[in-house]
């Protein structure tokens, strides 16, 4: 890793994630937009693998939802932007498609949230525009973010550019990310390769690279375990770092069916074997002493 001045500069992917500094951000992957788009269904399909991966790691995850505002709130900035996109010719004929307790607001039931994960409404394109995103996680310490939904030359180009300009690294997974209109989309990708604050990456990768974080992470508490705690403590932390090898080499081989299934029965029963063979080892020793 590049050092300037008693820091460290990391450019590479495998320098940047990290599951105590990345977190992921699921962009507006709701009922009513994710299956307007043509390839609605694989996209949903990778954005749900990255998902579990992040889930799977501890990952600080985020959702945004885009909401309509009723007419009787909607200013002359509403207005405008909701003539363009309706392609209407008088505010009569607009329909606020996304309001706060429509069907097509919600997130979609194969991405549901859970009660770890947070929400953050919007009516703006970029998902830092008055929400609390930011400040949400600066507070955990989070350098970079890892971004996919729905659609990249609408919403998530200008989130990319915004953290940019926030000091964070964006991390774009194209593959995961859908679109409406192709032309725009390949000209905010060539756009944002060009600037290159912003890492352009796929879905495998992506997952790959987060995994091999984990364990070099948990490879770390068991050496910082060791020091701490003496070697009477070394077969414990053996054991944290071998149950988070299994469970990553597990995630690795169950990748190819992930894509098409979503979550595999095989990959649950293997993590829950490994941490019966956790607590059984821990139990062994326990009885020893």
């Amino acid at each position: 890793m590049l050092k300037v001045r008693g820091f460290t500069v990391p450019r590479t992917l495998e320098e940047i994630v990290s599951p105590e500094n990345t977190a992921l951000l699921i962009y507006d992957m709701q009922s009513g937009i994710a299956h307007q788009i043509a390839n609605g269904d694989e996209i949903i399909g990778r954005v749900r693998l990255i998902l579990e991966s992040a889930r799977r790691i501890g990952m600080r995850t985020f959702f945004t939802r885009h909401v309509s505002l009723p007419k009787n709130l909607m200013g002359a900035f509403q207005f405008r932007t909701a003539l363009a996109w309706q392609r209407a010719d008088s505010p009569d004929k607009i329909q606020p498609i996304f309001l706060r307790d429509s069907p097509a607001f919600q997130i979609i039931p194969e991405l549901q949230p859970l009660s770890s994960e947070a929400i953050f409404d919007k009516i703006s394109m970029s998902a830092f525009a008055g929400t609390p995103l930011e400040m949400a996680l600066r507070d955990c310490g989070i350098r970079s973010f890892i971004v996919a939904g729905i659609a990249l030359e609408i919403g998530i180009d200008p989130t990319c550019r915004h953290g940019a300009d926030l000091g964070l690294v964006p991390i774009l997974v194209q593959d995961a990310c859908g679109f409406g209109n192709s032309q725009a989309a390949a000209h905010s990708l060539a756009s944002l390769t060009h600037m290159g604050d912003s890492l352009l990456t796929d879905t495998n990768t992506t997952a790959n690279v987060a995994i091999h974080a984990t364990l070099s992470s948990a490879l770390r508490e068991r050496n910082r375990a060791q020091d701490t705690l003496g070697a009477q403590h070394r077969d414990q932390a053996d054991t944290v770092l071998f149950c988070a090898a299994m469970l990553m080499v597990e995630v690795l081989r169950s990748q190819n069916t992930l894509f098409s299934l979503g979550l595999s029965d095989d990959l649950q029963s293997s993590e829950e074997a490994i941490a019966r063979a956790w607590k059984d080892s821990i139990d062994a020793r326990n009885t020893r002493s």
